[in-house]
Parts: C-alpha cells; structure tokens; sequence
C-alpha cells in the first residue's frame, strides 16, 4: 500500500530524512515513537511533523512502529539490500470476477488466527474476516481509523506475501 509519488526506498541510516518535506530524520521519529510510545502514523506526525506533507514517507513509519511493538526488524522491501535483487514490487493478479473459494477463506481465517491476531495483540486489536465474494473484508477490532491505517501497511504486505491474487479490504 504505497499512497503518494513514487515509492521511496530508504538506507536506515539515523541521519536520514524519512519525511523530505518537514525535514525530519529517522532518527527523530525513532525517538518521538520511543517517547510516546506510538501506535499510529497519525501520533508521530502530530509530535514531530514526519508525514505531515506528500504522505509518501507513511509506510516507513508504519513499518519502525511496527518493528519496536513486534520486537523484531520490517522488511517492507523498500530499503536498500546487500544487492539490487532486494528491490522488488509485486502487482496482484487481475481478481475481477473471481469469487474466492470456501476453503481459501478457511485457510485466511486460519492465517488471521495464527500468523496476524498474535501480532495485532501487541495493539489490542484482532482481525476477522466479515465478508467474502471477490475479494475478502477484514475488520481490525479494538482499532479506530489511525490504527487501521497504519497497521494497513503491514496487512498489506503480509497479506500478499501469503495470498498475492487476493484484495483484502479492511472495513
């Protein structure tokens, strides 16, 4: 889920600017999500002004968000790897008109149960699947808008890596 421009890829370096149009570096927004331990892009972009412009540095402080309440380091594939090979994007398969069989649903609600909600713990939120035909609607339970936002970035991700051909909505 990349919003605004062309997707930015990032070194991880502290001095780096994550948000070009306020200037604001990564290590400034590390520090602002330590110190108010946040949870959204919304709250980093209301303490020290990173995302407050273009929006197309939002997915980079989605995934540092996400990478201290998950104790563990993102790969949303937009930093630079070891080798050029690391620089991939996927595009999903054309799903128009395809109903998404009984037994793929079981196998997403299987995928919510064990490999998302003991995530999405670590925000007190969980993710259930309420609506299926084409593509498949999730609601984010305990989550209000900035929440669903943010953790949409890694949903995204997660989602595609599992079921590439299938849109997942979040309601």
């Amino acid at each position: 889920m990349h919003l605004h421009g062309d997707r930015r890829i990032y070194t991880g370096s502290p001095d780096e600017l994550i948000c070009l149009c306020l200037k604001v570096s990564r290590q400034k927004v590390l520090d602002t999500i330590l110190e108010i331990d946040a949870n959204t892009v919304a709250q980093v972009r209301r303490k020290c002004k990173a995302g407050g412009g273009c929006g197309s540095c939002h997915e980079e402080i989605a995934r540092l968000i996400m990478s201290r309440r998950f104790c563990t380091t993102l790969d949303f594939h937009n930093h630079i790897g070891d080798d050029e090979e690391d620089l991939h994007f996927h595009l999903a398969e054309n799903t128009e008109d395809k109903v998404i069989e009984s037994y793929v649903v079981e196998e997403i609600k299987n995928f919510l149960l064990q490999e998302i909600n003991p995530y999405l713990a670590k925000f007190n939120v969980t993710a259930q699947v309420i609506e299926s035909g084409e593509e498949i609607v999730l609601a984010l339970n305990g989550a209000d808008q900035e929440q669903k936002y943010t953790l949409g970035f890694w949903l995204d991700l997660r989602f595609h890596e599992k079921f590439s051909t299938i849109t997942v909505i979040i309601a």
